[in-house]
């Protein structure tokens, strides 16, 4: 069983209640995976960072080596300005990011440290999440958490954002935010494989 360590999120939440074969913790001591949630701040207060920005730096500064799996739940506020809405068609990963505020920036800064610790080798997955449901966050997260390193670094690829050494995805159900094909077809065929729809 492996052993994941949550930051920003109890291990007893409830979105990780349903994920078997991982058991969470609240310190980092023998955990080779780090799950962190961004906090969704109101407002235009610096201390809405606290929770985005200040809690992936604690993050970092405590982050033992023997973690090489990071799984970030964040939400969608690094692209939520209004640069991209009026282009044709939904957002893609190819049409950058677009802040509206102080939260925005924070989550983009999280994304930013995420991509630099992929850089670094480490296996990242980056979960923005909007109007979705817990079961496919939990499909989502399942995967992410159990599947094999070479598996995940064979989807890279460096002429896609949102695959160029990590793998980012929109979890949200309005159609306004279009991840690439092929990675969500490999979500959807690892999550069949485990027998979960």
């Amino acid at each position: 069983m492996s052993k994941a360590w949550c930051v920003g999120i109890e291990p007893t939440d409830a979105l990780l209640c349903a994920i078997n074969n991982v058991h969470f913790s609240k310190k980092p001591d023998g955990c080779t995976t780090a799950i962190l949630r961004t906090e969704a701040g109101d407002g235009e207060n610096l201390r809405v960072l606290d929770g985005s920005v200040g809690r992936i730096s604690n993050m970092l500064e405590d982050l033992p080596s023997k973690i090489q799996r990071i799984v970030i739940l964040s939400d969608l506020a690094s692209l939520e300005g209004g640069r991209w809405a009026n282009v044709d068609g939904p957002w893609n990963d190819e049409s950058g990011t677009s802040l509206a505020s102080v939260h925005g920036m924070g989550q983009l800064m999280v994304e930013i440290f995420a991509k630099s610790l992929a850089n670094k080798g480490r296996d990242v997955v980056l979960f923005r999440i909007g109007e979705t449901s817990q079961e496919r966050i939990q499909q989502h997260l399942r995967v992410a958490l159990s599947a094999a390193s070479n598996s995940l670094r064979s989807l890279h690829r460096s002429h896609r954002p949102s695959m160029d050494g990590w793998l980012s995805l929109c979890l949200d159900e309005r159609g306004i935010y279009q991840n690439p094909q092929e990675l969500e077809s490999w979500f959807m065929t690892q999550s069949l494989q485990e027998g979960r729809p």
